[in-house]
């Protein structure tokens, strides 16, 4: 699997972050892969906004500067999977145009300094969702499916952008300050 150094995420609000963890609980219980393993304590339920293999000091600061929600409403609707070998079992997001409209204000910025953002996370390509579940087998996907057909979907809100250096799990919001690029 490729390197995913710096990940600019949606934060979810604490309702939507209980949520979601009480989700990979129940993965976790049935014995199936989910997004709440030991290495990844530190890692909250989220949104991606975009992935990039360096954060230039000028994007961050952009970034701080310019990036600035309000709340916005997440509306998590239905369980999906991404097509392919990964086993990717996620909660699709109703993308609101205030959702899409943060989405396009993180990639202007990392535009604006020559950023390469991954593809799956550019414009036209992206599909924003919370992650339940990375690894799942053919076999292992109907009993994910089955456990969390009837618990997937809630609303609430989300405000604070996060930056995670994956390769740590270093994560830190925008407005904390002292901010340094993650290394």
């Amino acid at each position: 699997m490729p390197r995913v150094p710096h990940a600019i995420q949606l934060l979810l609000s604490d309702t939507l972050d209980a949520h979601v963890r009480s989700l990979w609980r129940l993965l976790a219980d049935a014995g199936l892969p989910n997004e709440d393993v030991p290495r990844d304590r530190r890692r909250r339920p989220h949104l991606t906004l975009a992935v990039t293999d360096s954060l230039p000091d000028g994007a961050l600061d952009d970034l701080r500067a310019d990036v600035r929600p309000e709340p916005v409403e997440v509306r998590l609707e239905s369980l999906a999977v991404f097509p392919g070998p990964a086993g990717v079992l996620y909660l699709s997001v109703t993308p609101t145009t205030a959702i899409l409209d943060l989405h396009a204000a993180v990639l202007d910025v990392l535009d604006r300094h020559a950023t390469p953002v991954w593809p799956f996370y550019r414009r036209g390509r992206w599909t924003p969702h919370a992650t339940l579940s990375r690894g799942l087998t053919a076999e292992e996907l109907p009993r994910a499916v089955a456990l969390l057909i009837a618990r997937g979907a809630a609303t609430g809100q989300a405000r604070d952008i996060g930056i995670a250096d994956t390769d740590t799990g270093r994560l830190r919001t925008l407005d904390a300050a002292p901010w340094t690029a993650p290394t």
